[in-house]
């Protein structure tokens, strides 16, 4: 039989010992959120990074390929605010019908945007982030290769060396 003077409870020795470890288990666990968080940041930053490289390295490379002329000072897809990196032009008889198509790197505002002038006219942004975008030749007339420099991608810079085809 019971005594009708039984208390039901906690000692305050045991809510102690309960919140601390209740606080315990909360600071690893918002450790491992910040860290987390942190982590997925620079795990973002180096995928945007790859990415950029990769695009304007398949961009790039293919249109230094095809091109007849290359240029660093004459846009061939119209003027624009932004400052001119490269130009190409080639002219494309692989169909029965001839086609001329034109292209232009330019950098405004830390982005390479690439654009396409022929049949069909279209934009790609292939860097962002940058801080510097240069073209130079081998040799200065770029009848062999072309290099684009890209600095402030990542670490450091980044560049693509792209060889001509020869006609």
């Amino acid at each position: 039989m019971k005594s009708p003077n039984t208390q039901a409870g906690f000692t305050l020795l045991e809510l102690l010992v309960a919140m601390s470890l209740a606080g315990l288990v909360f600071s690893v666990v918002s450790a491992a959120f910040v860290v987390s968080v942190d982590v997925t940041e620079d795990t973002n930053t180096r995928l945007t990074e790859s990415q950029a490289g990769a695009f304007t390295s398949a961009y790039f490379t293919r249109d230094v390929q095809s091109a007849s002329t290359i240029s660093t000072s004459t846009p061939r897809c119209g003027g624009g605010s932004e400052t001119l990196v490269a130009s190409m032009q080639w002219t494309d008889t692989a169909t029965t019908t001839t086609k001329t198509y034109s292209v232009d790197y330019r950098l405004e505002a830390g982005r390479l945007t690439r654009f396409l002038c022929g049949s069909a006219t279209s934009s790609d942004l292939v860097a962002s982030n940058l801080t510097a975008a240069s073209m130079t030749c081998t040799p200065a007339s770029c009848v062999d290769s072309a290099r684009l420099d890209l600095d402030g991608l990542g670490d450091g810079a980044f560049s693509i060396v792209a060889e001509r085809r020869l006609p």
